[in-house]
């Protein structure tokens, strides 16, 4: 079956600085086992950012092929699920069940890491990309595309192809923990 995953939105190069920038931003250094520690309840979310990001960047250039998960082709959500495994957090496969756990993001606390879903709606995911900073995401858009950095609109509801953008979240991170 054909993806339903088609935003259509053209790439931007952000380069390697971008996520060591936005990493600082965060208030961590760049390197392996940094930990975004803290939440607006003061808990700690725990995911490892660094191993996350630098997964989702080693698959730029790989073709998309829907249903994969390695770098002869990988899909959207095959994409972000991988790029978790490795600091050992586990999401479901398919953007639209990656869309529901962990902790609901505000545009304005984006960071490296977070997920954004893209669709029809709340309950129409089609898309889910990974931040790598600020406006800024690495994802596999489509059949005939390489996984790549795309720009992206922060604002719930804006479009991006044919669809808009539904919501953030920081997977790792229990609602409300």
């Amino acid at each position: 079956l054909p993806s339903a995953d088609t935003p259509g939105c053209d790439a931007r190069v952000a380069g390697p600085w971008a996520v060591d920038a936005f990493l600082a931003s965060a208030g961590l250094a760049a390197g392996a086992g940094n930990v975004v520690a803290g939440n607006a309840a003061g808990g700690t979310i725990g995911s490892l950012v660094q191993p996350v990001v630098a997964s989702a960047t080693h698959f730029i250039g790989t073709p998309y092929v829907w249903g994969g998960v390695t770098h002869r082709g990988i899909d959207c959500s095959g994409l972000t699920m991988s790029s978790y495994l490795e600091a050992d957090i586990s999401i479901p496969r398919a953007s639209q069940q990656q869309s529901t756990p962990g902790e609901p993001v505000h545009r304005d606390h984006l960071r490296a890491g977070d997920l954004v879903f893209f669709g029809g709606g709340p309950s129409d995911v089609t898309h889910v990309g990974l931040v790598i900073s600020p406006g800024v995401m690495v994802d596999a858009p489509y059949t005939g595309a390489d996984v790549r950095e795309d720009t992206f609109p922060t604002t719930i509801g804006a479009a991006f192809g044919s669809d808009v953008v539904v919501g953030f979240t920081r997977p790792g991170a229990a609602p409300g923990a």
